[in-house]
Parts: structure tokens; C-alpha cells; sequence
């Protein structure tokens, strides 16, 4: 859909480890990330923004992250109805602890990322 909207503004990468291939996540959890960080991003730096989606295995848990080329330098945040939904929803499904956030970034580059717990 985004595609769509913002035509040749951004290009997106698939970084998925054959360990995590198989692994199921939250239907609902991939579109706000990948939502925030264009919102951050377009706009913000060269265009076309890089956004790159990975998906590696921890032990028990799954780790999602969305990294854009936009947005750094102390300029990226956590805000916005999409991931403040997605939290709400994921508080829902796990336990208090169940899972993690981060936001990094350097100079010319941001990344949000969660970990959740595997399925059994």
C-alpha cells in the first residue's frame, strides 16, 4: 500500500535468516513498523529512503527489526498512533516482560526492532 502512495521515494529489502523463515508473528505486528519508519524517514534524507526488514531467531524469542536510511542523529522516535496500537495489542497477547523494543540509530540511519517470544 505504501508503495503505492509514495511511488519511487523508498525501496525495501528482505533480510530474513533461514532459522526464522519458518517462524510465525503477530499478523498485525509487521505493518505499523514498517508504517512508522516510512513516516519517519520519507523525506527526512536521500531519496530513495532504504528500508531494510530483517527477522533472526534468539533462543526463544524472534527478532523483527525495521531499519531506514532517513532519519538519525537523535531525530528518530517512538510516537504515533500505529506503534502506540501496537504496543496496546501486544501488551494484549503477552505477559508483562514478553516482549522487548529498542530504537538505535547513527548518523544517516535509524532502527526499530521487537522481540517477542517464539510460538510453541
Amino acid at each position: 500500500m505504501e508503495k503505492v502512495r509514495f511511488e519511487d521515494q523508498f525501496e525495501v529489502e528482505l533480510d530474513i535468516a533461514e532459522a526464522a523463515r519458518d517462524q510465525r508473528v503477530p499478523q498485525f505486528f509487521l505493518q505499523p513498523l514498517v508504517e512508522s519508519v516510512l513516516r519517519e524517514g520519507i523525506g527526512a534524507g536521500p531519496t530513495p529512503l532504504r528500508v531494510v526488514v530483517s527477522c533472526q531467531r534468539l533462543d526463544r524469542r524472534v527478532r523483527v527489526e525495521v531499519k531506514n536510511t532517513g532519519v538519525g542523529s537523535g531525530r528518530a522516535t517512538v510516537r504515533g498512533s500505529c506503534l502506540e496500537d501496537l504496543f496496546r495489542r501486544l501488551d494484549l497477547l503477552y505477559e508483562e516482560g514478553g516482549y522487548r523494543w529498542t530504537l538505535s540509530e547513527g548518523p544517516d540511519w535509524a532502527s526499530f526492532s521487537i522481540e517477542i517470544p517464539l510460538e510453541t
